[in-house]
Parts: C-alpha cells; sequence; structure tokens
C-alpha cells in the first residue's frame, strides 16, 4: 500500500513538471508597444507570454490615477501567450503614452515578478489645419517686386509631427499674379499696377503632413500707387517791361 502511494506521487510531479514552481515573464527589461487612437490590439515587443505555466491570466497594475485602459486576453494557457488591447478610443492628444506593471498569474495562484510596460498611442489625423487668423491682409508698392507681402499661418492639433504639422500652403484663386511658400510667406510673381486694380484678393489654403487640408482663408493685397512729384502751371512763356522792377517768374506754379 505504500509503495502504491509512493508511485501516485511520483506520476502527479511526472504529469505536473511546473507545479509550485513561479512563472516567468518571457521578457529581458521593458515591454514596448504601439496602439492606434481607435484602440483594438497593442503591438508589443516581445509578444506577451511567460514560461512556468500554465497561466491563468495577467494581472496590471500602475501607479497613475484612474483606471487603464487596457486588458489581457489569454490566447495558450500552456505557453502563456496573450494579447493586450484597448478596451475603448484613445486620445493621443490628451496622453500619448502610458507606462504601467503586468504580472503573470499561474493557475497555481503564483505570482511571477513585475515587468514594465511602455504602450504608445499612435496618431489618427483626425484635425484639420486651422487659421491663426480669420483674414489677412498686406499692402505691395505699384511696381516693386516684394520677396514678402505677407505670412499666413495655420496650426494643427494632431499629435504627431506627420499629422500634426503643416507642411504646405496653396493659392487656389486662378490666375493670380502671386505666390506662397511652404513657410506661408505670400509675394507678389511680376510688378503691380495701381491703374489696373487696386485691390486683389486671394484665396489660401494649408495642408497637413498628412494630406488633409484646411478650410481657405481670404487674403487681401492693396496696391499703393506709386508717388510722382512734379511741377504744375508753369507758364511757357512771360512779358517783362523794362524799369518796372522786379517780377515773379512762374507766379502760379505749383509742386505736387
Amino acid at each position: 500500500m505504500a509503495d502504491r502511494g509512493a508511485l501516485a506521487s511520483l506520476l502527479l510531479l511526472l504529469v505536473s513538471p511546473a507545479w509550485g514552481k513561479v512563472p516567468r515573464l518571457e521578457v529581458d527589461g521593458v515591454y514596448k508597444g504601439t496602439v492606434s487612437e481607435q484602440g483594438g490590439k497593442v503591438d508589443l515587443v516581445p509578444q506577451l507570454s511567460a514560461a512556468n505555466g500554465p497561466i491563468c491570466g495577467y494581472r496590471i497594475d500602475s501607479t497613475q490615477h484612474g483606471k487603464l485602459p487596457f486588458e489581457v486576453f489569454m490566447q495558450d494557457q500552456e505557453t502563456g501567450l496573450a494579447e493586450l488591447r484597448v478596451r475603448r478610443p484613445l486620445d493621443c492628444e490628451t496622453k500619448e503614452n502610458y507606462v504601467f506593471d503586468v504580472v503573470a498569474v499561474s493557475c497555481t495562484g503564483d505570482f511571477s515578478p513585475r515587468a514594465e510596460v511602455h504602450v504608445t498611442v499612435k496618431d489618427v489625423n483626425e484635425f484639420l489645419p486651422e487659421w491663426s487668423e480669420g483674414e489677412y491682409s498686406g499692402q505691395v508698392a505699384e511696381g516693386e517686386l516684394a520677396d514678402a507681402i505677407l505670412t499666413v499661418q495655420a496650426t494643427d492639433r494632431d499629435c504627431s509631427p506627420t499629422f500634426g504639422s503643416v507642411c504646405s500652403y496653396t493659392i487656389t484663386s486662378p490666375g493670380q499674379p502671386f505666390a506662397v511658400d511652404d513657410k506661408g510667406v505670400v509675394r507678389n510673381t511680376v510688378p503691380l499696377s495701381a491703374n489696373e486694380s487696386r485691390r486683389h484678393v486671394i484665396s489660401v489654403v494649408a495642408k497637413d503632413c498628412g494630406g488633409r487640408e484646411s478650410s481657405p482663408v481670404l487674403v487681401t493685397i492693396s496696391v499703393l500707387p506709386r508717388c510722382i512729384t512734379s511741377w504744375t502751371d508753369v507758364s511757357t512763356s512771360m512779358t517783362y517791361i523794362p524799369g518796372t522792377g522786379p517780377q515773379p517768374v512762374f507766379p502760379q506754379a505749383k509742386f505736387q
């Protein structure tokens, strides 16, 4: 009878080699992951797994205030393979990075040592560029080719450099003698005549580096007439009678 009891204990040890062993997360250092603002699966490197299974789940711990938006779904208890997911959409503009600890829990109730998880929220191009002013205005002298008449400026509220940066400005009004560069500087491409038009109105749009365009903004450019000075009312001839003394040469002349 004693031999049967010893044999049963030996068989139990053979079929349960990891029984009583502490789970061990299979990571060297920290887990690093990325996830879209729209939520879903976190692309984690390396994959979440643990040795000395079976593993029945994972516990997420954090010193940050509030409930973390992450949860773990088991895929294979024997290997401890699991998937980290986000339970709701995230806002990269409010919070771009999350740091928390994860612990593997074996089916015997044992806990692994902690490992740190770093998750970065990937930006979605949800915002359009916005103008710093409702309208813009500038002026240029008649006949002048100006390198910079005025500067238009737009910003973008997306959190990433790609979607949150304005990459170009474009004049959408056809046939206008103006150009705008990627910094928003507006210039004229030909000398302008005040006699032809004292005012030009153009439309400009801004585009972020992800390709989304702003609403158009109106830009009014005034042409300042050239200041020309000259004498007027200058007589071409005069009559002088000898002996009458000093006489004004051009009494009606004016300088304008």
